[in-house]
């Protein structure tokens, strides 16, 4: 995520970046803490003697069977670097920015995150942070827009899913790692970001001055499409989207007159993922039995498990969830179980394709360490890694053009002496909006089409 520091949406935390239960308590953690402590005091100590010392005069054990002897050449380097750099440097900043490399070598999902970025992170989780508004990932080596945010002026200013982030404030980002342009674009409230946009199908670049400001994140919405049938978008997966989707499908079945939904549209379409949690208990919804989802660690080994509880505040309802590029992560989670136990139709398209899980650790000094730990698994053990959910029913997300009015015909009631329709109480004709979005419409055509077909309409 561009201005998000936790990139496309990561899935679960620890320690103080959440209050909602997490698996980090399954993953070993010792060895970690040992590594750090040890670089802490290889560091502390080690780098202290050496900052008056000449390489010759080194006197640290050369134990080359112990995994952190080479924190003695990183101390090597650390040294000469600060002696003899052709500028002042600042040591905090050197191991800083060791970390980071470390880290980023692994995948572009794992982070180390300064005391500041994980504030904005829990700022984030929490429903709220400062930036420009948009998510962004790496797909294909170049820096990627996955979804603009509700309310942000990246989308306010037209940018699409699907750009690419060409340069920021003049400088290319075409080598940048996902860390890099999220630094380059973060920045304080009411500053602006100037950036560059490739898009697809055009040859001119796009070149928009962004402002950052407080994106306040609307993660529920929901509307009613005509009677009987409604929809509801979730657009990230922050505290408490399960308890709210609830509330608004109350809201939906008020305003349809008290009347159960005849037919719910969910829509994740842009929606990068979020907590692991509330993924879970948004399909806990829809689901009373059943794997929702499983992860599995290194080798192999299963690390959790999350079930359907068969709570009683089970929806049965026909259901179609509607999915795009955009839809990532968390969202793929729940898309993927609902399609495994035939519970939804999924129309759309492919989606992007985040199958891992993040860890958030709190280290000792308020910094933070971002680490995937496992993949995760739909109930029918699929991996989304890379390859996303296919959708059921394939519809681009493009806007219908208005129909043509129907020529003038003659029908049966216009001819002379026609019998008259003795029916004693004609059908009312249903108030309905204009859907001129085709996986909306479609969707809707799909759930008026399941309570025919199952003899629930005349």
């Amino acid at each position: 995520m561009s201005d998000d520091p936790n990139g496309v949406g990561f899935i679960s935390n620890s320690r103080g970046v959440s209050d909602v239960p997490t698996i980090a308590t399954q993953v070993p953690t010792q060895p970690r803490r040992r590594s750090f402590w040890i670089l802490a005091l290889l560091l502390t100590f080690g780098v202290g003697f050496l900052a008056g010392s000449t390489a010759d005069e080194l006197a640290f054990a050369k134990d080359t069977s112990d995994p952190y002897s080479k924190l003695e050449t990183f101390a090597q380097v650390l040294s000469q670097v600060e002696r003899s750099y052709v500028e002042e440097v600042n040591q905090e900043d050197l191991i800083n920015g060791a970390i980071k490399g470390m880290i980023q070598s692994l995948d572009p999902h794992s982070s180390f995150l300064t005391p500041s970025e994980l504030k904005e992170l829990r700022d984030r989780t929490a429903g709220q942070f400062v930036g420009v508004g948009i998510e962004v990932g790496v797909r294909d080596g170049a820096i990627t827009v996955i979804a603009p945010l509700p309310g942000g002026s990246a989308e306010a200013a037209g940018v699409q899913t699907g750009d690419i982030i060409v340069s920021v404030n003049g400088a290319s980002a075409r080598s940048w790692t996902l860390q890099d342009a999220i630094k380059a674009i973060r920045g304080e409230e009411g500053t602006s970001v100037d950036l560059e946009f490739q898009r697809k199908g055009e040859a001119e670049t796009l070149h928009l001055l962004l402002e950052r400001k407080v994106v306040q994140v609307v993660s529920v919405e929901s509307e009613l499409l005509e009677p009987g049938y409604g929809m509801i978008a979730v657009k990230s997966f922050v505290r408490n989207v399960g308890q709210d989707v609830r509330t608004q499908y109350d809201t939906l079945v008020e305003a349809n007159g008290g009347e159960a939904l005849k037919g719910l549209i969910l829509d994740l379409r842009n929606n990068p993922g979020g907590l692991l949690a509330e993924g879970v208990d948004l399909a806990n919804i829809f689901l009373e039995s059943g794997l929702i989802v499983s992860t599995e660690g290194r080798s192999g080994l299963e690390l959790a498990r999350h079930e359907a509880q068969g709570r009683s505040s089970y929806i049965d309802v026909p259901l179609v969830v509607l999915v795009n590029g955009g839809s990532a992560s968390a969202s793929e989670i729940v898309a993927g179980a609902l399609q495994d136990h035939h519970r939804a139709v999924i129309v759309g398209a492919r989606t992007f394709g985040k199958g891992s899980v993040q860890n958030i650790y709190d280290l000792e000094d308020g910094s933070g360490l971002k680490l995937t730990i496992a993949r995760y698994f739909t109930p029918a053990h699929r991996s989304i890694q890379g390859q996303g959910i296919t959708p059921d029913i394939e519809a681009a997300d493009v806007e219908l053009p208005k129909p043509a009015a129907e020529p003038d015909r003659t029908r049966e009631a216009d001819l002379p002496h026609a019998l008259e329709n003795h029916t004693t109480q004609a059908k009312p004709e249903a108030e309905r909006k204009e859907i001129t979005n085709l996986p909306t419409r479609t969707a809707l055509d799909q759930l008026k089409a399941f309570r025919i077909l199952s003899g629930k309409e005349p």
